[in-house]
């Protein structure tokens, strides 16, 4: 069971990363985007 586990909270932790990351990458652009229209 403790294998099983761990390989299941490596999958969920992965794709927690992946999740932030590509929410990080969202909010960076929204906010280069904001910055841009201001700009102008």
């Amino acid at each position: 069971m403790q294998v099983l586990n761990q390989h299941e909270l490596e999958q969920v932790s992965g794709g927690g990363a992946a999740v932030v990351v590509g929410g990080i990458i969202v909010v960076a652009a929204i906010i280069w985007w904001a910055s841009a229209q201001k700009a102008h």
